[in-house]
């Protein structure tokens, strides 16, 4: 059978990966003259990084298999992690239970109810009953409204916008349990990261893929796809070939732009899905600039969200003189943020870190890199399972594997690797998930 896969991020290198296994001929089209996605890499001293950053948890088992599959585990670092929270100008450790019984900010009361709150959570395996109830409405019945307004609610703003108080229950479920998954014996949180980046599992995969006679068409932007008697065509801007079957992977709002002969309701269902755009710099600083490897930003000025202090995780000796920093910010594609200019952009974010860090000097920085994307984060409201797209749509042949069907968990690179998993289950194209 001929397939076409339109993407080359981690569902769309895992498509093709198994199809290709199953002796299939398939062509992938990728926008860019790389594979990975978000997780895409950039040259750092004498190695790469991730353009977006990442890491894996230990309950990442889909991640953890193609590491094993692309024979890439030995590059695989388990570090311990550390977090903080920035409030009112001040940083707090916010790593172990520990740190959550002396964070001044709540009152001791509500630091206990909190922990409580979190312990019951992490134990919770179902998550229908909270298909119908709000994050907020959650958080505030479960851990009282100063831990909401404190803790929760600055998070939430900066990973949604405003449209944080649609957000469902079933979200934070997911993130309090998955998190909860990956505790050293220390009490902190065990991370993963992969040396050189985690690009280089998508590179194994295309190389392996090409062996097996998989074709990739980098650069190549594909206009449409559509019906025709002879099978499914897609164009783009220098060919058309026609395909027995097509899969999309990038956003719903990409897909939607570019499939011919869609059902009007099934448009308008589709449509109703919305997204948070990111932009992330990624800094090449001589010093190390904060205490932590993740810090919460909540102060409502600070044009970023989120601090990564990414040698604070994993150091790498190959990185030279340079420490890796991310500042991340989560936005609605018509912020400003978004469209500003690049020096301006990076001239904002700096200004942020100042006000952060009183001793950081912009003569720290040797490097910089700033990246966006538009559809970086769905925005998960209230029965988002009877929202979800189904992996086939209305045209035959045509099918649909988005980080919009990632559910109830987030999205990220295990996610996507197990939802393409899923739906070459549909298929009948594997018999098990690689996990």
């Amino acid at each position: 059978m001929r397939y076409a896969i339109i993407g080359g991020g981690a569902a769309g290198c895992a498509l093709a990966w198994h199809l290709t296994q199953n002796g299939h001929q398939v062509v992938v089209y990728e926008r860019w003259n790389g594979l990975g996605g978000l997780a895409s890499e950039i040259p750092f001293g004498k190695t790469s990084l991730d353009r977006f950053y990442h890491h894996i948890f230990t309950s990442d088992r889909h991640v953890l298999a193609f590491a094993e599959m692309t024979g890439l585990s030995d590059k695989l670092r388990w570090c311990d992690s550390s977090v903080g929270f920035e409030h009112q100008g001040k940083l707090y450790p916010f790593t172990t239970p520990k740190d959550l019984l002396t964070f001044s900010p709540l009152p001791f009361l509500s630091r206990f109810r909190v922990g409580l709150a979190v312990l019951r959570m992490r134990r919770r395996e179902s998550y229908a009953d909270l298909e119908s109830v709000t994050a907020e409405d959650f958080i505030i019945r479960e851990m009282g409204e100063s831990a909401y307004r404190v803790l929760w609610e600055p998070l939430l703003r900066s990973k949604f916008g405003d449209s944080y108080r649609e957000v469902s229950a079933v979200w934070f479920w997911g993130k309090i349990k998955l998190r909860g998954g990956t505790r050293s014996k220390k009490g902190g949180e065990s991370l993963g990261y992969m040396k050189d980046g985690w690009a280089q599992i998508y590179q194994r995969m295309g190389e392996a893929i090409q062996r097996r006679g998989g074709e990739f068409r980098f650069r190549e932007i594909v206009k449409r796809v559509s019906r025709t008697p002879e099978g499914l065509s897609v164009k783009t801007r220098s060919s058309e070939d026609v395909y027995d079957r097509v899969i999309s992977t990038p956003s719903i709002p990409s897909f939607l732009e570019i499939a011919e002969g869609l059902p009007e309701d099934y448009r308008s269902q589709l449509g109703r899905v919305r997204y948070q755009a990111n932009v992330c710099l990624a800094l090449g600083l001589k010093h190390a600039i904060s205490p932590y490897y993740w810090l919460n930003v909540t102060h409502p000025e600070s044009p970023f969200v989120a601090v990564i202090d990414h040698t604070r995780l994993f150091d790498d000796p190959d990185y030279g003189e340079s420490r890796p920093v991310y500042l991340s910010r989560y936005l609605d594609a018509d912020h400003p943020y978004y469209s500003m200019r690049q020096p301006e952009l990076i001239d904002t974010f700096l200004d942020g870190l100042e006000k952060i860090f009183p001793r950081f000097s912009r003569d720290w920085v040797e490097t910089v890199e700033a990246s966006k994307a538009e559809f970086a984060q769905p925005v998960i409201g209230l029965h988002y399972s009877k929202q979800k797209p189904a992996f086939t749509t209305p045209i035959e042949g045509l099918y649909l594997c988005t980080m919009a069907q990632i559910y109830p968990e987030d999205r990220g690179m295990n996610y996507a690797l197990k939802t393409a998993e899923e739906l070459l289950l549909e298929l009948g194209e594997i018999k098990r998930l690689s996990a």
